[in-house]
């Protein structure tokens, strides 16, 4: 990992749902299965996009360890 998160979180922090150890293990094996068949197959595509159902736990991960900094901001309508 080259991100700045490597020295506190691993993969699975950011890549796997945290609501329960049901779901946790489902979306892993789910997501690795699909994975495998990609790679197996050779079908890797050329531009890597993740699937709405990954998007929504990345985003999910990142509020729950992010809350405070992100209940913090005022947004007034300007960009």
């Amino acid at each position: 990992m080259h991100s700045s998160h490597r020295e506190w979180a691993s993969c699975n922090d950011f890549h796997v749902p945290h609501d329960n150890v049901v779901n946790q293990y489902y979306f892993k094996a789910k997501d690795g299965l699909f994975h495998a068949t990609i790679f197996t197959l050779r079908a890797e595509p050329d531009v890597m996009f993740m699937r709405e159902a990954s998007e929504e736990v990345v985003q999910n991960n990142c509020l729950r360890c992010h809350v405070q900094q992100v209940t913090q901001v005022k947004y007034d309508g300007d960009l």
